[in-house]
C-alpha cells in the first residue's frame, strides 16, 4: 500500500476553522483542526465540518477513500 494525501477545499471560508475525523465519526470542535494535506495510509472515511464566527457549524462533508 502506498500512502496518499488529500486536501480539504473550502469554497467560502469566512474565517472558518475546519475540524475533521478519519474514523467515520462525526467531527466536533474537539476533533483535529485541518491545517494542510492529510496523509491516508489505509481505507477510511474522512468527515469534515467548518465552524465560523456568527455562522455556526456547517453541514458535515464526507469522502470515502480505499487504499489497496
Amino acid at each position: 500500500r502506498s500512502p496518499q494525501t488529500t486536501e480539504i477545499v473550502v469554497s467560502n471560508p469566512n474565517d472558518a476553522t475546519i475540524y475533521y475525523t478519519l474514523d467515520g465519526s462525526d467531527p466536533t470542535t474537539d476533533s483535529p483542526v485541518y491545517s494542510g494535506p492529510i496523509t491516508i495510509s489505509e481505507t477510511c472515511t474522512i468527515k469534515a465540518m467548518g465552524v465560523a464566527p456568527y455562522y455556526g457549524n456547517s453541514t458535515i462533508a464526507r469522502a470515502a477513500y480505499t487504499i489497496e
